[in-house]
């Protein structure tokens, strides 16, 4: 009841990279043999399990296992495998460049092996695909400019550490590639290490990532594993231009994991997940008009007359909210309430309309409806996915506070408005702090009465 495909970006488990069987190194140790032999449904079953979402498949100088790859997730999906959870695919290659330095390069899911043959041919790789024996012909920012050609995103890798491009590169040619434009993040293993003097004085700010840079399979504990290092990346779906805006974006759309502790994605206990117009008069006519919502900053864009305001009054009616509207402002939006009886009329309903609105509330989802006979139902979903009436009062059941462009204006002019809404939120309960002041007033005064009482028993006493 949970689960939430929201429209809009979330955080992705991006692991940034990885090798597959593929690379000559995989696996090694003393059951380097079995290890390699490993099928790519065991690879992916991997991530999987440990719960990632997206992985750049990165093996040394080859895409090879990219295809197969590829058909082992279609067959997994297809088979209703118990551990299946969707996992989005990003070829690429760990590419050995001219100087020894490694250099990721990351292509959208949508690219074969057949197009990583072609980068590692254009690069001029001398060695052995599988392999890192050998360097390519191109220069460091020549293979940057062949894999952005490639429509694809150039990261330095390991930077800090053997083959890292702070190890091997220093003064006028690290110089050179720290002015590469088409550069915008680096790999780092340690998040302590120092950068070169150069870079930082160049003021360079490339995004830093993670990613496990695996040989090794799921529990491993010695070794890097699937879902030991990864990188939270904020996209709205999972593609190279979601991708390289996430990294061109920094900090506010990439974080390392061990700088973000729990679920990014977590969100509030309360949440309107959609509105749903129908047979309204201009809005759900020949479809149901649909607005899909996220559980964070949701913005309605539009010129003027295109029915924004409409979307939320519309919502208003159907949580009931009219009561919080302004006296100016009540009269005004009756016309959300009214059918229409001819051309010249206001009203903006017809008999048949029906707004519906998705509140999600502690995990569950309740559709409140309502209809231009103003009649109001409550339905919960069951974990069958039908729904089921529910009892409850509309408005204490799902809090919310609407606010039109008009009702703000209002507000602005109004002395202490904006007080008094703070005085109304529950987690401030003036209602309730002023019932317990009433009710302390009352005791206290009838404690003064009996005081005088007393006085006056004492003084009439006193006179005898």
């Amino acid at each position: 009841m949970t689960k939430w495909d929201w429209n809009g970006a979330r955080w992705w488990k991006f692991d940034f990279h990885t090798h597959t069987p593929a690379s000559v190194d995989y696996g090694k140790g003393s059951d380097q043999p079995a290890l390699r032999e490993r099928s790519p449904e065991d690879w992916l079953l991997d991530y999987m399990r440990a719960g990632v979402d997206c992985v750049a498949i990165t093996d040394h100088n080859t895409g090879s296992w990219t295809d197969p790859l590829k058909k082992a997730l279609q067959e997994l999906r297809t088979s209703g495998h118990s551990d299946y959870r969707n996992l989005y695919l990003f070829p690429g290659m760990e590419i050995s460049v001219q100087g020894g330095i490694h250099l990721l390069a990351i292509l959208d899911p949508s690219k074969t092996s057949a197009d990583l043959d072609a980068l590692r041919g254009a690069v001029e790789y001398e060695g052995t695909p599988g392999h890192s024996d050998g360097v390519t012909r191109k220069s460091f920012v020549e293979v940057v400019d062949l894999i952005v050609s490639a429509d694809g995103i150039a990261i330095p890798a390991h930077v800090d550490e053997k083959s890292g491009l702070f190890q091997e590169h220093h003064g006028t040619s690290l110089q050179q590639i720290l002015n590469c434009s088409n550069i915008f993040a680096l790999e780092s293993a340690n998040t302590c290490s120092v950068k070169p003097p150069l870079y930082v004085n160049m003021k360079t700010n490339w995004t830093e990532v993670v990613g496990s840079d695996s040989h090794h399979p799921a529990g491993n504990a010695d070794q890097r594993y699937p879902g030991s290092h990864f990188t939270w990346v904020k996209m709205g779906s999972p593609n190279i231009d979601g991708l390289r805006l996430a990294l061109m974006d920094g900090q506010l759309s990439v974080q390392r994991s061990l700088n973000m502790v729990g679920d990014p994605n977590e969100h509030g206990n309360l949440v309107i997940e959609s509105v749903e117009i129908r047979h309204a008069r201009y809005m759900g006519r020949a479809e149901p008009f649909i607005q899909t919502f996220n559980p964070w900053l949701n913005a309605i864009i539009g010129g003027r007359g295109t029915g924004k305001s409409t979307v939320v009054e519309f919502l208003r009616n159907a949580l009931h909210r009219k009561g919080e509207l302004p006296e100016e402002l009540k009269q005004e939006f009756e016309k959300y309430k009214q059918v229409y009886a001819d051309r010249e009329d206001s009203g903006l309903l017809t008999d048949e309309a029906v707004i519906s609105a998705i509140y999600r509330k502690n995990g569950y989802r309740y559709r409140v409806q309502w209809s231009s006979d103003c009649n109001a139902e409550v339905l919960e979903e069951a974990e069958s996915g039908e729904w089921c009436h529910a009892e409850g009062d509309i408005q204490q059941r799902f809090p919310v506070r609407i606010y039109s462009q008009k009702q703000i204006f209002q507000l602005a002019r109004t002395p202490l408005a904006l007080l008094r809404i703070v005085d109304e939120a529950p987690e401030v309960g003036k209602n309730s702090w002023l019932e317990k002041w009433k009710t302390e007033e009352s005791r206290f005064l009838s404690v003064r009465a009996q005081i005088r009482e007393i006085e006056r028993f004492n003084i009439d006493k006193s006179h005898q």
